[in-house]
């Protein structure tokens, strides 16, 4: 029988609605297909763009602007950018929160780009902290840091991690402890971020962000766009080492167990009819049913009830 036969029988069975059958029948025939993932693409390359675009014309044309052209401009984009979100902002919630419009996640993102480009030119024209210049990105991953819990956006989850990576690396090379013992230093950078995931994780707090909002690729371009002469190479091994350590925790949800996929089934040998039993082991932690995690397991051979 087709999908298109299975769907007929659903509806004469009452299983799914007239509304329902109608809009899967057009998925079916291809009538109807999504742009999402392609929307999604164009709204962050766009964004990309319009951050690097602000950020060569500071660098090239600063001088014939003049500072107070570009700090008026980048601080009417700021202002622009967080009005947008505090108008269209649900209230916080520490479980997930839907985005309250398409370019919600993104408005937000380029906020933050604008604000590390603003903070890039004061320092850079006005030299207000001078040597310790490296404060800049504490302070910018503190701010995307609660931006990213309130807001629930992972894209700037993944700018704070980055920018906090930078921070941490240009930290020690300062003091000298960076050089001869990366290794040690990218464990001890992993095994922070992985206890402060710990800690979100135990007072349930964003779960779906300590998930994938920490394993992002922006760690690799934020990282390099914020250190500047510094090997951004040692911070991308810390950023990757945390994101590994987080990404690899087998969460112990049986919410997320797949609705078709049983956890234990019977088997009967063809050949002599005997019967046996098998459970499905999650190939992280070997238990049943941990989470979503259990999708890259294996079925194993289980005692006879």
């Amino acid at each position: 029988m087709t999908t298109e036969g299975y769907l007929e029988e659903w509806r004469h069975e009452d299983l799914i609605t007239a509304g329902q059958h109608a809009a899967l029948l057009a998925l079916v025939r291809r009538q109807r297909f999504s742009v999402f993932l392609e929307l999604n693409g164009l709204l962050y390359v766009g964004v990309a763009a319009i951050a690097g675009g602000v950020a060569w014309t500071v660098r090239e044309h600063f001088a014939s602007l003049g500072d107070a052209v570009i700090l008026v401009s980048l601080t009417s984009l700021l202002a622009a950018c967080g009005w947008y979100c505090a108008a269209h902002a649900t209230p916080y919630s520490r479980d997930r929160v839907a985005s309250p419009t398409f370019s919600f996640d993104y408005v937000l993102y380029l906020g933050c780009l604008v604000f590390a480009s603003e903070l890039t030119f004061i320092e850079y024209r006005f030299h207000l902290l001078d040597i310790d210049w490296n404060y800049y990105l504490l302070v910018s991953a503190a701010v995307y840091f609660v931006a990213a819990y309130r807001f629930d956006n992972r894209f700037v989850l993944s700018l704070a991690l980055s920018t906090l990576a930078g921070w941490f690396g240009v930290r020690l090379s300062l003091w000298g402890l960076l050089y001869g013992y990366i290794h040690e230093v990218t464990l001890a950078y992993g095994g922070a971020v992985a206890l402060a995931g710990g800690l979100l994780y135990r007072e349930r707090i964003k779960l779906r962000m300590r998930r994938s909002g920490w394993e992002t690729s922006d760690t690799v371009h934020g990282t390099r766009a914020s250190l500047g002469p510094w090997n951004a190479s040692r911070v991308n091994d810390a950023a990757m080492s945390s994101g590994s350590a987080i990404g690899a925790r087998c969460r112990r949800t049986a919410s997320t167990w797949p609705a078709n996929r049983p956890s234990r089934q019977r088997v009967t040998s063809s050949e002599s009819g005997s019967t046996s039993y098998r459970e499905w082991r999650c190939s992280s932690c070997s238990r049943r049913r941990c989470g979503d995690t259990c999708i890259t397991g294996a079925w194993g051979d289980a005692p006879t009830p």
